[in-house]
């Protein structure tokens, strides 16, 4: 079993996952059929992930990630199974990076010819690690925002859909899937047949080996991990209140069904349903009119990104004496990581060596400058092998690499 085969089964096995049931079918008999494993399934966050993957100073139009329409509209697409720290800015082989969408929403901020995003998204979801986080910043974004889910958009992806300030789907489009799901491989009887031989843990701690494949899940761990799952899913079902007309409470009754076109509609999961260039087009003539328009009168204007109570009835008055919340200083951080990515990512040192620079911004503490410094003394005839890092040559980067190694390929 080589390296990719075990990282595919740490991310993707024993540890909540945010897919539909099809994509999580498609997803663990992949995995069964390239391990030799019978498949049971069974039900069932790292604070702001920094993007990893960004390009360098952009020196032209072609040179961003991301489509942009005449009328200032970024089209960042979402597709397929959505992975945490993928370290690409655009789909490869079937996967989309949290840290690659977020890298683009970093470029579309700062390009003064985007007015808005369309997120135009067609995805069964992905891993839990980096979902949220990413939603909490298109939910805070400073440009207006759109989900359109063209075709599916499960689970994770409907986290980042319902995270945008408009969304909608055509009438067969699906939205849902509000839940959480979760693998248990017990590899025991497979070490026995094949390969004549046990495995036996030595730990100290009594909780150390809860959910290891060499053996039977548990009932108490399996309870343990139920707990922890329903609570995953709470904080889904809060995290989808916040813009859409649903409440936690009506999220929490969907109990992670899906839905189609008018159906999402009525119950408040999407504000609109019709066509994707239709869409395009009523974002586009929204974005047109708040151009015309005093800040703050338009429906679609830069937002007031105060997070709402999602079981509250009515607000309440804050008291004077409160404690301030931990977002001042979860902001704080936020910007600091915002200013040094910038830093790097716009210095013409870093010109032709971008992954070499996103590479120690991801993975070192080293000050911007610093950075800069290092990245500048590389020899660009001299080739560099950054083993474990996914950092692969430019030249001959075509994804096929990565479509046969990377652990969450359907």
């Amino acid at each position: 079993m080589n390296l990719n085969k075990i990282t595919a089964l740490d991310r993707l096995t024993n540890t909540a996952l945010l897919l539909s049931p099809q994509h999580a079918k498609n997803i663990f008999t992949y995995l069964a059929k390239r391990n030799d494993v019978d498949l049971i399934d069974g039900e069932g966050q790292q604070v702001g992930a920094v993007a990893k993957m960004l390009v360098g100073k952009p020196r032209s139009r072609d040179s961003m990630p991301y489509q942009i329409t005449g009328d200032g509209v970024a089209v960042v697409s979402v597709d397929g199974s959505l992975a945490h720290r993928f370290g690409y800015l655009t789909t490869r082989s079937g996967i989309t990076g949290y840290d690659g969408i977020e890298g683009q929403l970093l470029l579309a901020e700062r390009d003064d010819d985007v007015k808005g995003v369309f997120f135009d998204i067609c995805s069964g979801g992905g891993e839990v690690s980096g979902c949220f986080e990413l939603g909490e910043i298109i939910q805070g974004y400073s440009k207006p925002t759109f989900g359109y889910s063209d075709g599916y958009s499960y689970s994770a992806a409907y986290a980042l859909l319902s995270s945008c300030d408009k969304t909608a789907t055509s009438k067969n489009g699906g939205v849902g899937s509000i839940g959480v799901i979760a693998a248990h491989w017990d590899y025991s009887e497979l070490i026995k047949e094949s390969y004549k031989s046990t495995v036996t843990l030595v730990y100290s701690g009594a909780h150390k080996a809860d959910g290891n494949s060499y053996g039977k899940l548990p009932k108490a761990v399996e309870a343990k991990w139920q707990s922890t799952f329903d609570g995953l899913r709470s904080d889904f079902c809060e995290h989808v209140a916040v813009k859409r007309s649903i409440s936690k409470k009506q999220a929490l009754k969907t109990e992670a069904d899906t839905y189609r076109g008018q159906e999402a509609l009525s119950i408040g999961l999407v504000d609109l349903v019709m066509g994707k260039q239709e869409a395009l087009a009523y974002f586009s003539k929204t974005l047109s009119h708040e151009s015309t328009t005093i800040e703050g009168s338009s429906q679609m204007s830069k937002k007031d990104n105060t997070r709402v109570d999602a079981n509250a009835e009515a607000p309440e008055a804050t008291p004077l004496t409160e404690v301030p919340s931990n977002n001042d200083v979860v902001a704080e951080a936020k910007a600091e990581l915002h200013a040094r990515m910038s830093s790097v990512i716009t210095s013409d040192a870093v010109v032709g060596k971008e992954k070499l620079a996103t590479f120690l911004l991801a993975e070192s503490d080293m000050p911007a400058d610093k950075i800069i410094e290092a990245v500048g003394l590389v020899d660009l005839t001299t080739t560099l092998e950054l083993s474990g890092a996914g950092i692969e040559s430019d030249e001959n980067d075509t994804g096929e690499e990565a479509k046969l190694e990377h652990p969450a390929i359907v």
